[in-house]
């Protein structure tokens, strides 16, 4: 039966414990002993850092299988918001906002409003949250008041389309 590597090195530390408080120890024995403990040490460790590399080498397959498939899905994606600008476009132009087909219908529909700035400038401070030491827009309070109707210096509502299949 073989031993493993936490019960090699206790043995490892347990014949160094004897020479330390034992006189009477046969050398000869000894050195067998701790040669075969350290033989069986080595033979464990080559084993283990064979474990190492083997996983090294899987970690850095996995790492460019999955830079491959993200750039796989990063060219689906550019072809999906190809296609769909392509849809809307004739949408657009056929003055049409939905058309049935055989897996569902297609229609242009409206994103939600979002703040389309012109002119930060220009943009009143109310609408400025002012940490220091750097002030930042509050999108949304503009976009909310815009969406009531209120007119704001150096911004608009901006009202896009996107493609959706039911």
């Amino acid at each position: 039966m073989g031993f493993n590597l936490y019960q090699l090195t206790a043995g490892f530390n347990e014949i160094f414990d004897l020479l330390e408080y034992e006189e009477a120890i046969d050398l000869a024995v000894l050195e067998d002993t701790l040669q075969s403990i350290e033989a069986a040490i080595e033979v464990k460790f080559g084993n283990v850092a064979k474990i190492i590399k083997t996983l090294e080498a899987e970690a850095k397959a996995y790492e460019a299988e999955a830079k491959r498939l993200s750039s796989k899905k990063s060219a689906a994606e550019t072809r999906i918001t190809w296609l769909k600008n392509y849809l809307l476009q004739s949408l657009e132009q056929t003055k049409k906002d939905k058309i049935a087909t055989d897996i569902g219908t297609v229609r242009r529909q409206k994103n939600p409003g979002s703040v389309n700035v012109l002119d930060a400038d220009k943009i009143p401070a109310e609408f400025y949250f002012t940490p220091v030491p750097v002030k930042q827009l509050l999108k949304q309070e503009l976009l909310d008041k815009l969406k009531a109707g209120e007119k704001i210096a150096g911004a608009e509502l901006k009202q896009g389309y996107h493609i959706r299949i039911q």
